[in-house]
């Protein structure tokens, strides 16, 4: 039996015991317990050529399942993720992530001799999560040889520990669906047609040293809006008393909109080394989707299409000298700038933070 729990008792406990406590449980209650599997979910694929394969989850949660984690108090802050995972350690490159869950996240695990790459899609700002409302997690894949692999979509607990990190709950995992990529229809569009860089998919430029499998910073703690101007505060102090010499990770919140073209010239003047780049797409009926990809380039988002009505870049990860990002601070598209040494725990952007409590 499959062990889930209960975000009404404390996480610690909870580990300790899951395993009697779930033994009692009927059905009912296992359905319950399972919150982070949506009500409905579905999986397909499509191709351009055998360049780009496009995986896509549609699902949505139950009211009665978004009670059984939606909190505001800051020690229970239990998130859904679901995560994409590949067989084949050489065939398939992440290349652009798309979700409309709030708070959206995305975290990469590289690929490695015993497995290949993963995407997970976490829900930061689970609490604004809508019942019965349809939300998606799309990745768009480079094909990396003509070999076939499969992608699985599973589902699973996340647990953001306040003051630490953002951690996976064991033994939570379900496998949804698998789908081999050689079966995904294939588009009537030409993979030319997008206008790719020779970069975009040359084997030397798909990874960026250590831009991934690094451990998230929580925000749990951050649940008004005078939390996040103290967060802001104590980061801005930070930064400021920091040695200007070291070479350190920093997450990017912007609070005016940056356009692509200006996030070239701005990586240039103040020599970032960027890690990940999120941004907001914006439909017509103003709802926002988060935008994200790993390569230092623009190319991804060609791959977006006219799908949007504005998009802008909101925030930024990498490494860069403490000394550039105290410049870059001074600009006035620039919220807030979160550094950590770069053996700590990796920050993030609080754009979905902004949204929740700012405006």
């Amino acid at each position: 039996m499959k062990h889930k729990i209960s975000t009404s008792i404390v996480l610690v406990s909870l580990l300790m015991c899951q395993g009697a406590y779930a033994e009692s449980l009927n059905n009912s209650d296992l359905d319950l317990l399972n919150w982070d599997h949506p009500a409905e979910i579905s999986f397909n694929a499509s191709a351009i050529e055998k360049k780009i394969v496009s995986t896509q989850a549609d699902f949505e949660w139950s009211s009665k399942q978004l009670q059984q984690f939606q909190t505001s108090d800051p020690i229970k802050q239990f998130n859904p993720a679901l995560r994409f995972k590949t067989d084949d350690q050489d065939v398939l490159r992440s290349k652009l992530m798309i979700s409309n869950v709030p708070g959206a996240k995305f975290e990469r695990k590289d690929a490695l001799y015993e497995h290949g790459e993963e995407i997970m899609l976490t829900v930061m700002d689970s609490t604004e999560l809508k019942s019965n409302k349809s939300y998606i997690f799309s990745t768009s894949w480079l094909r990396t040889s003509k070999s076939n692999s499969n992608v699985m979509l599973q589902t699973l607990q996340r647990y953001s520990q306040p003051n630490g990190a953002l951690y996976n709950i064991d033994k939570t995992e379900d496998q949804i669906s698998k789908i081999d990529v050689n079966d995904a229809p294939v588009s009537d569009k030409e993979y030319r047609d997008y206008h790719l860089s020779e970069k975009f998919d040359g084997p030397f430029y798909q990874y960026q040293d250590g831009e991934a499998n690094k451990q998230v910073k929580s925000y749990a703690l951050i649940n008004s809006k005078e939390k996040l101007d103290a967060y802001k505060s104590e980061r801005a102090k930070n930064l400021k008393f920091s040695n200007d010499g070291d070479s350190v990770q920093f997450a990017i919140t912007f609070n005016k909109p940056v356009s692509p073209e200006g996030l070239k010239k701005l990586a240039e003047a103040y020599n970032l080394t960027i890690s990940q780049i999120y941004a907001a797409g914006m439909k017509e009926n103003n709802e926002e989707y988060t935008v994200s990809w790993y390569d230092t380039g623009m190319d991804a988002i060609y791959l977006l299409g006219p799908r949007f009505v504005t998009f802008t870049i909101t925030e930024l990860e990498g490494t860069a000298k403490a000394e550039d990002l105290k410049r870059i601070s001074e600009l006035s598209s620039v919220d807030v700038i979160d550094i950590e040494q770069t053996t700590g725990k990796s920050p993030t952007g609080v754009h979905w933070l902004n949204n929740r409590y700012a405006k």
